[in-house]
């Protein structure tokens, strides 16, 4: 991921003592920005949205998987996003702890679906959830036509999100790789998506 002409990788490893976060100008030559980041975890989400660095979710150590998202203008000095789980139209519904999820940046918003389920809780990996400032969250309510995902990959592509690769798991548990594409076009109200099968 870039920033500010920088391009950033983290280093999440159960064995260190907490994510590491390296940066570079050239992609040959790299600094470490924070040998301590924030507490070590793994399979969490990176994106860059309005010239800040986010770091969303992932597993923790002995405390399972969070739903914390921390965020850096430099990837040097971290904090944790301030009230970052209420879901806009049902405050009393958080959003969730995830793992293996993707997220995107798509006219303007940030985008979040999938990730391992949670308990057995095999929607999770099919929910969407929207947000335009990473502290106040939308989920859509409608019918996901696909199956749960994990560790798929979302793309930004012209008036659409592509939500395409990964682990497509069935209703019996089973985790296939997905060949499928499908298309998530966002309408006039961005927890109302309209969602194809390429």
């Amino acid at each position: 991921m870039a920033n500010n002409e920088k391009i950033f990788v983290f280093e999440d490893d159960f064995r260190e003592s907490g994510l590491k976060v390296y940066s570079s100008l050239d992609g040959i030559n790299w600094t470490l920005e924070n040998v301590d980041a924030f507490p070590k975890r793994r399979g969490g989400t990176a994106i860059v949205f309005k010239n800040t660095l986010y770091y969303m979710g992932g597993a923790t150590e002995g405390s399972g998987i969070s739903n914390e998202i921390w965020e850096s203008t430099n990837g040097r000095d971290w904090s944790k996003t301030a009230s970052a789980t209420p879901n806009k139209f049902n405050p009393g519904e958080n959003f969730p702890a995830k793992f293996g999820h993707a997220a995107v940046v798509h006219d303007n918003a940030v985008w979040v679906t999938g990730g391992d389920a949670i308990k057995g809780n095999t929607a999770q990996g099919k929910d969407i959830w929207v947000s335009k400032n990473m502290r106040n969250w939308i989920k859509y309510n409608g019918t996901s036509p696909f199956n749960p995902h994990v560790r798929a990959t979302l793309l930004s592509y012209k008036d659409r999100i592509l939500l395409m690769g990964g682990f497509s798991i069935s209703k019996s548990g089973v985790s296939v790789k997905s060949k499928t594409i499908w298309s998530i076009k966002p309408k006039s109200t961005p927890w109302m998506p309209e969602i194809t099968r390429k």
